[in-house]
């Protein structure tokens, strides 16, 4: 697994800097990473795929 929770990612599609806040799987076995954000200065959070994601430059 290349990411670690407190890694900073974005989407290799573009957008904001997001903090991994967990990794693990979906009950579904799949790994999925979970990110925090700010959007307009309110928390937002999301799963992901790793293969989704990018370390944030």
């Amino acid at each position: 697994m290349p990411f670690a929770v407190g890694d900073v990612v974005m989407l290799r599609s573009g957008g904001p800097k997001m903090t991994v806040t967990y990794i693990g799987d979906d009950g579904m076995g799949q790994i999925v990473v979970s990110c925090s954000w700010f959007d307009g200065g309110k928390p937002a959070n999301a799963d992901y795929p790793p293969a989704a994601l990018q370390a944030a430059a």
